[in-house]
Order: structure tokens, then C-alpha cells, then sequence
């Protein structure tokens, strides 16, 4: 009888660490969206001087503005060199990023998170260090629960959904009236052109010289219809392609 009570008792065990493996997994998972929406944060509201002369490097930048702001481990060696160039930029963003109350309660809520996992898995004093370390961003914080996961997780994916269709609309191409009408003259001027060197070549091969018998304005006056229609189509095709139209 005892031997039975002790293998259930050993199943119901290990049956409860595989639920609270998949749980601190999927906590994990929310942890780094809320590091991801720091990091968008970071990006959209928040550029200084320093920053938008870097140019490709922005994402180095965010990157370990975020990283020192989540007290995460990395490669010290490998960004020695870009954090002594880039020492007064990293410190700015972090100092921007602190005086952020949207940024720090997302701060707050990735050590909530964090403390949550070390619970799972039973590290008493990690837990307690990310606690703390979360009411330092936001000493109302909100103590993370199985009860609220779940919100917490929609709130973090909302909001990653609207920063990620801004960066959508970044990547739209934009064209004003006067970009537009240079488009289309160019592209009409480009047709005419090389409709009349197209013309010359062709019957020069038979020794016909069609400057003695009409010039780019008369090649123009006789073509216009067809130039207008094959100009036209190019050009709602070229509007349709930078639009994203179907």
C-alpha cells in the first residue's frame, strides 16, 4: 500500500513540474514580447541627436540600451568598441527611457514576469530580487499571478500589433503631387525619346536619313494618341506596384 501511495504520489509530482515547465515557458515567451515592445518604445518615442546619426547602427544602440535597462547578460567584449564610441548616446537613451512612465511600467512588468518564472521554479531569492527590482521602475506595480497572465499577455500583444503597423507605414513608400507629376513627365519624355531614336535606327538600316523628312515634333504630333494610352497604362501600373495595390 505505501509503495502504491508513493509511485502516485511520484506521478501527481512529476505530472505538476511538466505544468509548471510549460507555464514558466510560456511566461518566458511574454517576457521577451515585453522586451520586444521596450524596444519599439525605445524607437518611436524616444531619438535623440546622437541617435539618428547612427544611422544602421540604431538597432545596435536599442539593443543594448534594453539589455543594460533588464540587467541581461551579453557579450561585454564583443560591444566594447561601439559602447566606448557610443557611450553619452547609450546613457541619454537610458535616461530618456526612465523618465518614460509608459517604458518604466513595461520595465516593471518584465521583472514582474521574471519573478513570476523564478517562482515557478522555486528560486526563492531571484524572485525576490525581481520584485524589487520591478517597484523601482513602478512602485505600484501589480504583482503577476496565473489569475492576470493572460491579460497581461493581451495588453503586451496589443500593443506590439499598433508599434509594428507604425513601422508598416514607415515602410510605405510616400509620393507627394510634385514627385508625382515629375514622375510622369519623365516617363513621357522617356517614351517620346526613345520612340523617335527607335524610329531613326530602324530606317537608317535602309539608308533612309529621317531628319530630311520629319523631326522629333512631327514624330510627336503623329503619335500622340498611342503614346498617351501605352503612357497612361505604365504609369497607373507604376502607382498600383508603390502602392501595394492588387
Amino acid at each position: 500500500m505505501n509503495k502504491l501511495l508513493k509511485q502516485i504520489s511520484y506521478s501527481l509530482l512529476n505530472f505538476r513540474n511538466k505544468i509548471e515547465l510549460k507555464r514558466a515557458k510560456r511566461v518566458l515567451k511574454t517576457l521577451k514580447m515585453c522586451e520586444s515592445l521596450i524596444q519599439y518604445n525605445l524607437r518611436f518615442k524616444h531619438k535623440n541627436k546622437k541617435f539618428d546619426e547612427l544611422g544602421e547602427q540604431k538597432d545596435t544602440l536599442i539593443s543594448l540600451t534594453v539589455t543594460k535597462l533588464c540587467d541581461l547578460k551579453y557579450d561585454k567584449q564583443q560591444y566594447e568598441e561601439f559602447e566606448r564610441a557610443n557611450e553619452k548616446a547609450i546613457e541619454n537613451e537610458i535616461q530618456t527611457a526612465l523618465k518614460d512612465s509608459e517604458i518604466r511600467s513595461w520595465l516593471a512588468i518584465r521583472f514582474e514576469l521574471s519573478a513570476f518564472i523564478s517562482k515557478l521554479i522555486e528560486h526563492e531569492d531571484e524572485y525576490n530580487i525581481s520584485r524589487e527590482k520591478a517597484k523601482t521602475f513602478d512602485i505600484n506595480t501589480i504583482q503577476i499571478t496565473i489569475n492576470n497572465l493572460r491579460n497581461i499577455e493581451y495588453l503586451i500583444r496589443s500593443r506590439l500589433k499598433f508599434f509594428k503597423s507604425l513601422v508598416d507605414e514607415q515602410d510605405k513608400i510616400s509620393l507627394s503631387a510634385t514627385q508625382l507629376v515629375a514622375g510622369i513627365t519623365l516617363v513621357s519624355t522617356v517614351f517620346i525619346v526613345t520612340g523617335y531614336l527607335y524610329i531613326n535606327y530602324f530606317l537608317s538600316s535602309f539608308g533612309v536619313n529621317v531628319s530630311l523628312y520629319f523631326s522629333l515634333t512631327d514624330y510627336l504630333a503623329s503619335s500622340i494618341e498611342n503614346i498617351q494610352s501605352v503612357a497612361v497604362s505604365a504609369i497607373v501600373g507604376t502607382i498600383s506596384v508603390l502602392f501595394g495595390y492588387p
